[in-house]
């Protein structure tokens, strides 16, 4: 139990780990977008888009969606935890 009460108190949990999480997420989207327009003429610039692009939405996704997982997994086993 106190395992769980460790993992409550968890910096991942806060809304000002997730703030801090989006604007340097925003801030790394704004300089890769400044830098593949300035570097656009090269054809490895333009094929490596195919890669950065799924990879910055799955790091948005990550952001935004891992506590509300994490959340829900921690509910989940303190219940367990409480009906034995």
């Amino acid at each position: 139990m106190e395992e769980l009460n460790q993992i409550k108190g968890n910096e991942i949990f806060s809304q000002g780990y997730k703030k801090k999480k989006l604007i340097r997420w925003f801030i790394r989207t704004f300089i890769a977008t400044i830098l593949y327009v300035i570097f656009w003429k090269y054809q490895w610039v333009q094929w490596s888009l195919w890669v950065y692009v799924p990879m910055n939405l799955m790091g948005l996704a990550l952001i935004l969606f891992l506590p509300k997982v994490l959340k829900k997994r921690q509910e989940k086993i303190e219940n367990q935890y409480n009906e034995l």
